[in-house]
């Protein structure tokens, strides 16, 4: 029963999210205090040393390599599957949509992700690579909560088989959120901001030029 399982399994994986990161800093702050936590760039390894010395900082060093290679996983799953959808829709290189009849997955378009990726990973550091991600993130987050309140609105007979708790409330908080976080980033680090601003308007231009020329028989 996917309409009903899937957004439990979403809620409890959000809540467990959460719980883990609020007892994780909360660790960071007793064992380090504050000023220290402030001052630190590796934190979990500072605690890890603190509390087992030198093994325990090279070993939470590995689990933090580890979790970084379940991230990277994810990305190579739901990234390339927007390069293949775009490619179905005429909007990207029809050869990224084609599935490979031993695999059945969208082969090209997950090469492209792997060597985009390892671009910009040579070609800055990653706190700045951190920074792009989580304000282009913030920035279509926001937009999922609009399209919400837009579709609601354009379709009021479509089915409802999950309601949205509190509506219009949630979605408008959540909004507020998300635009908050994206206009922190722009005081707290304008050069990655608009950085991130310049890349993604780059795709406006791009993208009506692509349907001009007929993009879709590339």
């Amino acid at each position: 029963e996917p309409l009903r399982n899937l957004p439990r399994a979403i809620l409890l994986g959000v809540f467990c999210v959460i719980a883990i990161y609020l007892g994780a800093n909360i660790a960071y702050v007793h064992v380090l205090s504050a000023p220290v936590l402030a001052a630190t760039t590796t934190p979990a390894a500072d605690v890890a040393q603190r509390l087992a010395g030198e093994k325990g900082a090279q070993g939470m060093s590995l689990l933090i390599v580890i979790s970084t290679f379940g991230f990277m996983n994810l990305s190579l799953l739901s990234a390339p599957r927007v390069y293949y959808a775009m490619a179905a829709d005429g909007l990207f290189f029809k050869a990224v949509a084609r599935v490979s009849p031993r695999f059945k997955a969208p082969t090209l378009a997950i090469l492209l992700q792997g060597a985009l990726a390892s671009l910009f990973a040579l070609s800055n550091t990653y706190d700045r690579l951190l920074g792009y991600a989580v304000f282009a993130d913030w920035i279509f987050f926001a937009l999922a909560g609009v399209a919400l309140m837009v579709f609601r609105s354009r379709r009021p007979d479509s089915p409802r088989p999950y309601p949205t708790p509190l509506y219009p409330i949630t979605p408008i908080l959540f909004i507020l959120a998300g635009a908050g976080i994206v206009l922190n980033l722009f005081v707290a680090d304008p050069r990655n901001a608009l950085a991130g601003s310049g890349i993604m308007l780059l795709g406006v231009p791009v993208y009506f030029l692509w349907r001009r020329v007929g993009g879709g028989a590339a």
